[in-house]
């Protein structure tokens, strides 16, 4: 089970690094500082996954985990969503 939840957590932290790659309104500092904080993570994750000692301990943490990319992933579209509004009104003025 454990290399089964490492796989889906795995697929998560590429769709989040896809995500900070490719979100336009960041520098490239700041996608570098994301990035390395989604490592750190990674590893943190990994290790807590290898010393849990019950199937019941992997899935909890895995959905933990996948329960927190979530929270991340809504919380960026919601805050993309945001700055279109905030784009349409400035045009809505601007007219």
């Amino acid at each position: 089970i454990k290399p089964q939840a490492l796989n889906e957590i795995t697929i998560q932290l590429d769709t989040q690094r896809d995500l900070i790659k490719n979100n336009k309104e960041s520098t490239v500092e700041e996608k570098a500082s994301a990035i390395d904080k989604l490592i750190k993570t990674a590893a943190r994750i990994a290790e807590a996954i290898d010393k849990a000692q019950t199937n019941e301990e992997v899935k909890n943490l895995k959905n933990k985990v996948l329960m927190k990319f979530l929270k991340y992933y809504l919380l960026l579209k919601l805050n993309q969503l945001q700055e279109m509004k905030f784009i349409k009104k400035q045009k809505l003025f601007a007219d």
